[in-house]
């Protein structure tokens, strides 16, 4: 019985360590090897104004700046009003793809491409609207642990880093939230991080 629960915990560890030890030899092999494309893997491409990615995957970035009216809007989410959303890309081929190596993947590289993209959205606002600083929404300290690091500061070091703006860890969590990936609407998503973050003293 002793043994039988001894193998059980062992193949129950070796589970848990897998993903890291897969991480750790992506981690290496980019050191080695860096001109690999952080969307599709292609090796030895042209390099593209969006650093990280094949000409071919830039290309295929779903923009949604310019002209389209939902990239650049005021939102309402219940009885609060953001004066601004700013939405770079879509969810769709390559993007899918970099934020699932980003948040599941340990691949931290992945937020470099993903916070230009960002980056260039922003740059469209007018100067007077845009913000004064940044502020990442922190994620619950088990996610954070079990996912080896914490995507938003990734994102956020980086968008700020480019846009010359600062960075301040004003925001707070103070419960844990369902995964937003399960919700089936906007209303559901709200409601399932209402009253999860609040601001840190002092701000």
């Amino acid at each position: 019985m002793g043994a039988m629960r001894r193998g059980r915990g062992l193949g129950w560890a070796a589970a848990r360590v897998a993903p890291w030890c897969r991480a750790v030899v992506r981690a290496t092999d980019r050191l080695v090897f860096p001109a690999e494309c952080l969307a599709c893997d292609a090796v030895d491409f042209a390099p593209s104004p969006i650093a990280g990615l094949c000409v071919e995957c830039d290309a295929l970035l779903p923009w949604r700046v310019g002209d389209d009216p939902s990239a650049r809007r005021a939102l309402q989410v219940g009885r609060r009003r953001f004066a601004q959303v700013v939405i770079a890309l879509r969810y769709r081929p390559p993007v899918d793809e970099l934020i699932l190596r980003l948040k599941y993947g340990h691949l931290e590289l992945a937020a470099a491409p993903l916070a230009e993209a960002l980056a260039r959205a922003a740059e469209r606002i007018p100067a007077f609207e845009r913000p004064d600083l940044l502020a990442p929404l922190p994620m619950h300290w088990l996610k954070r642990w079990l996912r080896g690091g914490d995507h938003a500061d990734l994102l956020v070091e980086r968008l700020a880093a480019r846009l010359g703006l600062p960075l301040r860890p004003v925001l707070a969590r103070v419960r844990a939230t369902r995964a937003q990936g399960g919700a089936r609407s906007l209303r559901q998503r709200v409601r399932q991080v209402r009253a999860a973050f609040a601001v840190r003293g002092g701000v």
